[in-house]
């Protein structure tokens, strides 16, 4: 069954789409999507989640930006408050009858990615297994590059978009290594060796921290794969969540 959804949190409606198996009992895995996204851009994911009987649900940050169909403050969203939005999730399909709560998993896709992570440490007795797909981990790097002290923090472009103070804040003081190193279950990080967006180290460095992840390298690509390779991509996700379920 595939169906759309309306998450009430607080009044905020969090939309997406979710993708149900017929089994009584089944996993569930979160999709989050990354910087100026929807979940169109993971549905690829949970369709192939699905074919292999594992519940999918794919949901927008409410972030503000056009393409985003929950509700959300443009001007006050950051990490933390996607963070904040994807726990809810994660409480919410935990009270469903029919989601295995010992087999729900969690996906992220570039800034997506890093908030899946921090969540997954968050709440690691409650999430089994995290893929993430080129993680952002470079996101509190770039912001610092960008202003000279803290104090000198304020609303500016950055990758074509013009963000506000609450993002930079939020980005500047965090240290994303130390807020996911205590997550000690399996983790499959997804990076294209030629990204120049988020430069490869990044996840090298997020393997070393991690006491149990392992990288699927993608020779030649960058920040988003083709055809073939997000073949090869969903093939890789789909295995390791039925593996570690």
């Amino acid at each position: 069954m595939k169906k759309a959804i309306e998450l009430n949190r607080n009044g905020q409606i969090i939309r997406g789409i979710l993708y149900k198996p017929d089994s009584v009992l089944c996993p569930l895995v979160i999709l989050a999507h990354g910087f100026n996204g929807n979940y169109n851009d993971v549905v690829c994911y949970a369709e192939g989640l699905y074919r292999e009987g594992i519940g999918a649900l794919c949901f927008d940050f409410g972030d503000g930006f056009p393409v985003t169909l929950s509700d959300g403050d443009f001007e006050n969203f950051s990490i933390a408050t996607m963070a904040d939005e994807m726990t809810f999730v994660v409480d919410t399909v935990r009270t469903w009858e029919w989601v295995d709560t010992c087999q729900i998993g969690v996906f992220g896709e570039s800034q997506g990615g890093l908030v899946a992570a921090i969540v997954a440490s968050r709440r690691k007795q409650e999430i089994a297994k995290a893929a993430l797909l080129y993680p952002a981990f470079s996101i509190p790097d770039r912001v610092r590059s960008m202003f000279s002290s803290a104090k000198e923090i304020e609303s500016k472009e950055m990758l074509g978009v013009k963000l506000y103070e609450p993002y930079f804040r939020c980005a500047y003081v965090l240290d994303p290594y130390e807020e996911v190193k205590s997550y000690e279950n399996p983790v499959l990080i997804l990076h294209g060796t030629e990204d120049n967006l988020v430069n490869p180290k990044y996840s090298e460095r997020l393997q070393k921290t991690l006491p149990d992840a392992t990288i699927a390298w993608f020779e030649h690509c960058g920040h988003g794969f083709g055809e073939k390779d997000e073949r090869r991509a969903v093939r890789l996700v789909c295995e390791f969540m039925k593996k570690t379920v």
